[in-house]
């Protein structure tokens, strides 16, 4: 199987429904684009709010979170595949922009 039909299959999956409610489709939103901003700042809370003995912890998910982000940018540019989202394949949510290193969207 290659790369482009496991993200076609995987989309088709994960694709929106043409007859989905708008608290879904703003929750998709929500999930996609801010969801990562909820939990840096739960770091955060649970860090100036925290115990000290959690504080291990919540700086161990910190440094993992970050190396997981890291990885899947790097993977983003070594696997140089158009995403489904960026190809006009199924209903997209949220608008996306070529970005360099990135193939063109096909039309």
């Amino acid at each position: 199987m290659s790369i482009e039909s496991l993200n076609l299959d995987l989309f088709s999956i994960l694709n929106v429904p043409e007859q989905a409610s708008p608290l879904m489709m703003h929750f998709a939103t929500f999930v996609a684009h801010d969801l990562v901003y909820v939990l840096f700042a739960g770091f955060a809370l649970f860090w100036l709010y925290g115990r000290q003995s959690s504080k291990a912890l919540i700086l161990k998910g910190f440094i993992f979170c970050c190396i997981a982000l890291s990885i899947s940018e790097l993977a983003s540019y070594l696997f140089n595949t158009p995403r489904p989202f960026v190809i006009p394949v199924g209903q997209t949510l949220i608008a996306h922009t070529k970005q360099p290193g990135h193939f063109p969207a096909i039309i």
